[in-house]
């Protein structure tokens, strides 16, 4: 009897589950540059999007309200896809990430190698410690430099879509 009060009790528990998930929709604005998927940027409904519109030379920071199929609702801004000309990537890029960690470690290196080159030496600088030290501090500001900062989508192969699945 055991069994099987277990197996109607998971027969039921799927079955919700199932049928609780099939009204919802899902939304969300994409913004892809190629056919790679590390090129694939998406905001979802109550993100935060920094943008700049075309004809405009700044940048405005705003929050998805919702989206429909051929405009952008935003709190305080309504657009269409086509308006937008930038956007800032900066903190959905993941490959910011990577750079961002490798530049902390090549600095801090740079860093602690010649702290550690004056403290041997009480407190006297070695020509080749600051070469090399030099060299950790210059590569890790040039890979603060690399990082991606916008996507313009001007590029032949930018594109801009709405994607909407599951509202009828």
């Amino acid at each position: 009897m055991k069994k099987t009060s277990a197996a109607l009790l998971a027969f039921l528990l799927i079955f919700l589950v199932a049928f609780a998930s099939h009204g919802q929709s899902f939304k969300y604005l994409q913004f892809r540059k190629g056919v790679k998927d590390k090129n694939v940027f998406r905001y979802y409904i109550g993100q935060s999007i920094t943008y700049q519109q075309k004809g405009l030379d700044y940048f405005m920071t705003d929050v998805i309200v919702d989206l429909k199929p051929d405009l952008i609702v935003l709190r305080e801004n309504i657009i269409s896809p086509d308006q937008i000309e930038i956007v800032d990537i900066r903190s959905k890029d993941t490959r910011n990430y990577t750079l961002r960690n490798l530049t902390t470690v090549l600095g801090a290196a740079g860093l602690g190698y010649i702290a550690l080159d004056m403290l041997n030496n009480d407190f006297d600088v070695d020509r080749n410690a600051l070469i090399i030290s030099g060299s950790l501090l210059g590569s890790a500001y040039i890979m603060s430099k690399l990082r991606y900062k916008y996507f313009r989508t001007d590029h032949p192969r930018a594109r801009v879509n709405i994607l909407i699945f599951g509202e009828d």
